[in-house]
């Protein structure tokens, strides 16, 4: 890895703490639109850096969806079903616009916050004593 995507996956790893303890905070309200937000921003973020992650390594990919099928065969994450289902969930809300598909998103969000929160401190021990 050049010392610039170090420093690229170091900031996305800040950036991802810093939104994970959002996540948290707004799953404690009541405000189902604030957990669904922060679903989606730390869905991104998360695609963001496995994809920088993949690509120091010498694989280009491009679509979420061929992110999430190389992290997992780089074992960069587990339950790969569970994270097709987040990409599906942020996409019927992200591109497709369909807010009644909300309520779906919304039973699962708890189980999507813990597990993007233990793939966090997975990758941030794998890649943090490196960079």
């Amino acid at each position: 890895m050049s010392n610039l995507t170090d420093l690229k996956i170091h900031a996305l790893f800040q950036q991802l703490g810093n939104s994970l303890s959002s996540f948290k905070v707004a799953l404690s309200t009541d405000k189902k639109e604030d957990k669904i937000e922060e679903f989606e921003s730390n869905f991104v973020l998360f695609c963001d850096l496995l994809k920088l992650i993949i690509e120091s390594k010498g694989q280009e990919v491009i679509l979420q969806k061929d992110i999430i099928q190389e992290a997992f065969d780089w074992r960069l994450i587990d339950q790969k079903e569970i994270w097709l289902n987040m990409l599906r969930d942020h996409n019927q809300i992200f591109y497709i616009g369909n807010k009644e598909s909300s309520h779906d998103i919304y039973i699962n969000i708890k189980e999507y916050y813990l597990l993007m929160q233990k793939t966090f401190h997975t990758l941030h021990l794998k890649f943090t004593a490196k960079t």
